[in-house]
């Protein structure tokens, strides 16, 4: 069994996200990752992160705790193409390609590098701010052990 810590699997989450935007991962097209909300963005489509909620549940091991960490995976992107908002093409993504090709990113390491006992997606949320800006919110749900020592 893994012990991590709350940043050890906010880090996870994160590098992984980063190498898929490197390179010709699956992630290239997106033009930052953040941890944090701001509204000092230039060039879309964007990904940050926001820590949400955070459960602790006692474990049948002395000293462990179980922890259920949400994570909020927000994103934001402009599209000029009305019909390629949600569904895009080869030159401009869609909301739900976007959220398609998060998912798989991270569903690629089902543990998290060995971090999680497991983790699940919760929820995704669609808005539309303004035309041509579209939103979407997806919940992400990691569960971990760690030690009550090491909090």
């Amino acid at each position: 069994m893994a012990v991590a810590k709350l940043e050890d699997i906010w880090t996870q989450v994160v590098t992984i996200l980063k190498n898929a935007q490197a390179g010709s991962g699956s992630l290239n097209y997106v033009k930052e990752i953040a941890e944090g909300v701001r509204e000092d963005f230039a060039n879309f489509p964007i990904i940050y992160l926001e820590p949400q909620t955070c459960t602790e549940d006692r474990y049948s091991i002395p000293n462990h705790i179980r922890i259920k960490l949400n994570i909020l995976i927000y994103i934001v992107l402009d599209v000029y193409g009305i019909t390629k908002q949600i569904i895009g093409d080869t030159t401009a993504q869609g909301i739900m390609d976007i959220e398609k090709d998060i998912k798989n990113t991270l569903e690629a390491y089902p543990d998290l590098n060995g971090k999680a006992l497991k983790f699940q997606f919760l929820t995704t949320n669609y808005s539309i701010v303004s035309y041509p800006y579209r939103e979407a919110e997806i919940t992400m749900e990691v569960e971990f052990v760690t030690l009550r020592t090491s909090r």
